[in-house]
């Protein structure tokens, strides 16, 4: 599997290499097709279900419940609050 959204701030070093920090790939002009994006993300069939939640690795303040939870869809895997 290909893990999506794998930036150092969401996955330990264990996994391999991160594409970078997240942070650094925020951009002040939205993607034509986020809906689409979220909705995909939010589609994903859940593998790992964790309580709790996850601090906003963008430093909003706010936290992201069961952010720690793994998604898929049978190629990707990603985190509950990418």
């Amino acid at each position: 599997m290909k893990i999506a959204g794998f930036f150092e701030e969401l996955w330990t070093p264990s996994f391999g290499a991160p594409i970078g920090r997240a942070k650094d790939n925020v951009t002040s002009n939205p993607y034509e097709d986020e809906g689409e994006i979220v909705r995909y993300l939010l589609s994903g069939h859940e593998l790992l279900s964790a309580m709790g939640s996850s601090a906003d690795v963008l430093g909003s303040g706010n936290t992201v419940p069961g952010g720690y939870s793994i998604f898929s869809d049978g190629i990707w895997i990603w985190r509950g609050d990418l």
